[in-house]
Protein backbone atom coordinates (compact mmCIF):
# COMPACT_ATOMS: atom_id res chain seq x y z
CA UNK A 1 0.00 0.00 0.00
CA UNK A 2 3.11 2.11 0.86
CA UNK A 3 5.69 3.51 2.58
CA UNK A 4 4.66 3.77 6.64
CA UNK A 5 1.53 2.19 6.13
CA UNK A 6 0.16 -0.46 8.94
CA UNK A 7 -1.08 -3.43 7.07
CA UNK A 8 -3.21 -6.16 8.66
CA UNK A 9 -3.45 -9.81 7.79
CA UNK A 10 -4.57 -13.37 8.62
CA UNK A 11 -1.39 -15.10 8.86
CA UNK A 12 -0.38 -14.60 12.50
CA UNK A 13 -3.78 -15.57 13.35
CA UNK A 14 -3.40 -18.85 11.39
CA UNK A 15 0.21 -19.40 12.67
CA UNK A 16 -1.42 -18.91 16.79
CA UNK A 17 -3.96 -21.43 15.37
CA UNK A 18 -0.67 -23.96 14.28
CA UNK A 19 0.40 -22.86 17.81
CA UNK A 20 -2.85 -24.21 19.51
CA UNK A 21 -2.85 -27.34 17.08
CA UNK A 22 0.64 -28.56 17.88
CA UNK A 23 -0.15 -28.38 21.85
CA UNK A 24 -3.67 -30.26 21.61
CA UNK A 25 -2.57 -32.75 18.68
CA UNK A 26 1.56 -32.98 18.74
CA UNK A 27 1.28 -36.80 18.01
CA UNK A 28 -1.03 -36.36 15.18
CA UNK A 29 0.21 -36.91 11.63
CA UNK A 30 -0.16 -34.27 8.83
CA UNK A 31 0.27 -34.95 5.45
CA UNK A 32 2.91 -32.81 3.39
CA UNK A 33 3.10 -32.70 -0.51
CA UNK A 34 5.53 -32.02 -2.58
CA UNK A 35 6.25 -31.22 -6.44
CA UNK A 36 8.89 -31.64 -8.50
CA UNK A 37 8.36 -30.48 -12.24
CA UNK A 38 5.59 -33.01 -13.13
CA UNK A 39 6.13 -35.35 -10.48
CA UNK A 40 3.98 -35.35 -7.34
CA UNK A 41 3.65 -36.84 -4.24
CA UNK A 42 2.87 -37.16 -0.07
CA UNK A 43 3.96 -38.42 2.58
CA UNK A 44 3.34 -38.10 6.29
CA UNK A 45 5.50 -36.49 9.19
CA UNK A 46 4.28 -35.74 12.98
CA UNK A 47 2.80 -32.42 13.41
CA UNK A 48 5.36 -31.21 15.55
CA UNK A 49 7.79 -31.44 12.78
CA UNK A 50 6.19 -29.77 10.63
CA UNK A 51 5.24 -27.10 12.55
CA UNK A 52 8.62 -26.28 14.41
CA UNK A 53 9.83 -26.11 10.49
CA UNK A 54 7.39 -23.23 10.07
CA UNK A 55 8.28 -21.90 12.91
CA UNK A 56 11.85 -22.31 12.69
CA UNK A 57 11.27 -20.66 8.94
CA UNK A 58 9.66 -17.76 10.05
CA UNK A 59 12.47 -17.24 13.29
CA UNK A 60 15.08 -17.00 10.30
CA UNK A 61 13.21 -14.25 7.68
CA UNK A 62 12.62 -12.40 10.60
CA UNK A 63 16.57 -12.02 10.65
CA UNK A 64 17.07 -11.37 7.09
CA UNK A 65 17.96 -8.22 5.35
CA UNK A 66 14.25 -6.95 4.65
CA UNK A 67 11.99 -5.47 7.49
CA UNK A 68 11.01 -8.92 8.21
CA UNK A 69 7.30 -7.75 10.01
CA UNK A 70 5.26 -10.78 8.47
CA UNK A 71 7.66 -13.10 9.70
CA UNK A 72 7.78 -11.83 13.23
CA UNK A 73 4.02 -11.67 12.88
CA UNK A 74 3.90 -14.88 12.37
CA UNK A 75 6.27 -15.63 15.49
CA UNK A 76 4.51 -13.62 17.80
CA UNK A 77 1.01 -15.73 16.75
CA UNK A 78 2.71 -19.12 17.22
CA UNK A 79 3.98 -17.90 20.28
CA UNK A 80 0.55 -16.74 21.38
CA UNK A 81 -1.58 -20.04 20.55
CA UNK A 82 0.50 -21.59 22.04
CA UNK A 83 0.44 -19.95 25.21
CA UNK A 84 -3.33 -19.44 24.72
CA UNK A 85 -3.30 -23.38 24.73
CA UNK A 86 -1.32 -24.29 27.18
CA UNK A 87 -3.13 -21.52 29.57
CA UNK A 88 -7.02 -23.44 28.66
CA UNK A 89 -5.50 -26.72 29.47
CA UNK A 90 -4.09 -25.51 32.70
CA UNK A 91 -6.80 -23.95 34.01
CA UNK A 92 -8.75 -26.95 32.88
CA UNK A 93 -11.04 -24.16 30.70
CA UNK A 94 -10.50 -26.98 27.48
CA UNK A 95 -10.38 -30.23 28.35
CA UNK A 96 -9.05 -33.23 26.20
CA UNK A 97 -11.27 -35.82 24.83
CA UNK A 98 -11.01 -39.67 26.17
CA UNK A 99 -8.29 -40.15 23.23
CA UNK A 100 -6.83 -37.13 22.75
CA UNK A 101 -2.92 -36.60 23.88
CA UNK A 102 -2.06 -32.89 24.16
CA UNK A 103 1.75 -31.78 24.89
CA UNK A 104 0.86 -30.55 28.72
CA UNK A 105 -1.73 -32.60 30.66
CA UNK A 106 -4.62 -30.41 32.26
CA UNK A 107 -5.28 -29.91 36.14
CA UNK A 108 -7.81 -32.58 36.47
CA UNK A 109 -10.79 -31.93 39.57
Amino acid sequence: MGQGVAMLGASGAIMGVMGLFVVYYPRNDVRVGWWFFFRWGSWYLSAWIVLAAYFVLDVIGSMGSGTGVASIAHVGGSITGFLMAVALLKSGLVRPGPHDEPMFQPNRE
